[in-house]
This record gives C-alpha cells, structure tokens and sequence, in this order.
C-alpha cells in the first residue's frame, strides 16, 4: 500500500501539518532576530510571528480539548455513566488508590478499605471500584462536584505517603484515601489546588456574565 512505499504511517503523515505549525514560531523569532530593527521587513515579521503564535495556540487548544473528550468518554464508559461527559469538562488526573468510607452524622457504618481508582476532572472528582480483572469497568464509589467537595490532609503512613479525606458536601460521603504510590502526592496536590482554583475562578467569570445579561435583558424591559 501507500504506507509500505513512502515508509510511513497515516496517522505520521496527518500530524506533519500541526508539527510543522509548531516550528514556524522558532524559525521566525530566529529570521526576526537576524534582520535590523529598521530594516522594513522586520514589523511585518514581527506582525506575522504574533499571528503564528495565536494559530498555535488555537490549534494547542483544540487539540487539548479532543484529547480531554477520548479520556473523558473512557471514563464516562467504564463507569457506565454517559452523563459524565460535557463540553467543558476534561479528565486532569487519574490515579490508582485505597479508599474507605468513614461514619459521620449521615451514614453511620465504616465501609471496607479496597482498591479504587481516582479521577480528577476540571469541575468533579470521582472515585470507582474495578468490577472485574481487566481493570477496564468500574462501578461508582463516589462522585462531587469541586466547588462542593473538601480534600484535607489526614496523616502520614509509616511509608512517608499521606492519607487524604475526602468530603463530597453533596452526599455527605467521608472517604479515606491513600495513594497506591506515594510519590505521586505532590502531583495529586499540585493538580487539585490547581483544578479547584480554576474551576472556582469560571464560575465567577460565568456568574459575573449572567448578572451582566439580566442588568441587560432588565434595561431593554424598562425601555419598552
């Protein structure tokens, strides 16, 4: 076929393009450098490296949030819960853990402590208990919003790895996690406060643009 005789795949041979996008910033920041600040030639340069570089970052974007879709769909289908993929939510994180359900006020039994799998999106965290060996299903342990849920810091194991509780305010569910590696602590941390910053900054940036419609939609009633 065409791919044994140019020696390529076609999946190599469509991301030539976004590769070749990629490069055309660092060709013109060295091309720009190179040329006289007077010379006429350099503003144009300048205009067209300021142009390349918002294509990239568009085309970045995309393909960011194509690739956040596949993993959210993996995750929505695992779990039998095809509600779980929206336009705006990624999948940020996944890790494997233990997790046990504690008595609170709400429910008042202690679950048993087993293998879970975490993920963290972009407004949501879920947890999951595998269903079978190939690890590929999973049923529903425990879901909550970001703005709703609460990960403190419980204590730290003999192995240096810290013990988190989760708190989803949702459902009043209380979990104990422990990180199956403990060296992905950092990182788990690193992305949550990240992740709950971010989620908690769009919703102000939404709330602020809704109150601006309804001043809006309120001035054009008083002007009928």
């Amino acid at each position: 076929g065409v791919e044994a005789t140019i020696g390529q795949t076609a999946a190599s041979m469509l991301i030539k393009p976004v590769q070749r996008l990629c490069k055309y910033p660092l060709l013109l920041k060295e091309l720009i450098a190179k040329v006289p600040a007077e010379h006429n030639a350099h503003d144009a340069l300048a205009h067209a490296l300021d142009a390349v570089r918002d294509t990239t970052d568009q085309v970045n974007e995309r393909v960011r949030q194509a690739d956040g879709l596949v993993r959210m769909m993996g995750l929505a289908e695992a779990l039998s819960q095809p509600e779980l993929v929206t336009p705006q939510r990624t999948l940020l994180l996944q890790l494997d853990v233990e997790a046990q359900t504690i008595a609170n006020e709400d429910y008042g039994w202690l679950g048993t402590r087993s293998q879970q799998r975490l993920w963290l999106c972009s407004d949501v965290i879920v947890l999951g208990r595998p269903t079978g060996r190939s690890g590929l299903s999973y049923s529903l342990t425990q879901q909550g919003s970001l703005e709703h849920s609460e990960l403190e810091s419980d204590s730290v194991s003999a192995t240096g790895g810290i013990t988190y509780r989760l708190t989803t305010k949702q459902n009043g569910i209380v979990t104990l996690i422990w990180l199956t590696q403990p060296e992905q602590d950092a990182k788990f941390r690193t992305v949550w406060t990240d992740a709950v910053a971010r989620d908690a900054g769009l919703r102000r940036v939404q709330h602020i643009a809704t109150q601006e419609r309804a001043k809006s939609n309120l001035a054009l009633l008083e002007d009928l």
